[in-house]
């Protein structure tokens, strides 16, 4: 069996690209924001909205390569994968979440939205756990903000992470429990966005897609 997982920073500096979901012509800035940001915060809350709330269009709003990046975060923290990144997550257990597709688009100077002819796939995280062991890891404190009334008693359980340019692998312990369910997930309280099992890491690996990801192990303990 496993000991390890990985937590995963898929919405790092380096990943973002120029995109913009594409609601229709009819849908001004302020509401496709709103609806751009509903479908990511849920899916960073690991309780995504209905596939049918994901446009089937995103807008290319500057230069992108043909077939686009293998993962790209963008406006609001939304996260695309690629034909070939999605074709390797479909065999994974994504639980109630999954990949939903969308067809690269840019507009015309006349204002037209036209194909360009290739599409990618929204990553659409439906799976919470609750296994950190806040005492088993190296660095991890809780949030806690008496300003704004937030003692231990009354505020919710937020864990403080440290930074990735101080964390080492396995500083964060994780409960057996997160080895069982889907292979994609975020956890309860963690200001991670992403975790994955061992066994999809090693795909990742294997098919050299990983680093997109910034992978770093956690340890699984008894």
């Amino acid at each position: 069996m496993a000991d390890h997982i990985w937590a995963c920073d898929e919405t790092r500096m380096e990943n973002f690209g120029w995109f913009e979901p594409w609601f229709g012509a009819d849908v001004d800035k302020a509401e496709r924001l709103k609806r751009s940001g509903m479908i990511a915060s849920a899916s960073l809350l690991g309780v995504a909205r209905p596939v049918s709330e994901y446009p089937l269009c995103t807008l290319a709003t500057r230069g992108t390569p043909k077939g686009g990046k293998h993962l790209v975060s963008f406006e609001n923290r939304n996260v695309m994968v690629s034909d070939r990144m999605a074709e390797v997550l479909s065999e994974f257990d994504f639980g109630d979440g999954g990949l939903v597709p969308t067809s690269i688009c840019k507009r015309g100077r006349s204002g037209e939205v036209c194909e360009l002819g290739f599409g990618m796939h929204y990553l659409r995280i439906a799976a919470r756990k609750k296994t950190l062991r806040p005492t088993d890891s190296v660095g991890v404190t809780r949030f806690l903000n008496p300003e704004n009334g937030i003692t231990l008693e009354s505020g919710p359980e937020i864990w403080n992470i440290p930074n990735r340019s101080r964390i080492k692998p396995d500083d964060l312990a994780f409960d057996r429990a997160c080895l069982d369910g889907p292979d994609l997930w975020v956890e309860a309280g963690v200001p991670v966005s992403l975790f994955i099992s061992d066994r999809l890491a090693k795909t990742l690996k294997r098919e050299k897609l990983h680093t997109r990801f910034e992978l770093l192990r956690c340890r699984v303990v008894s």
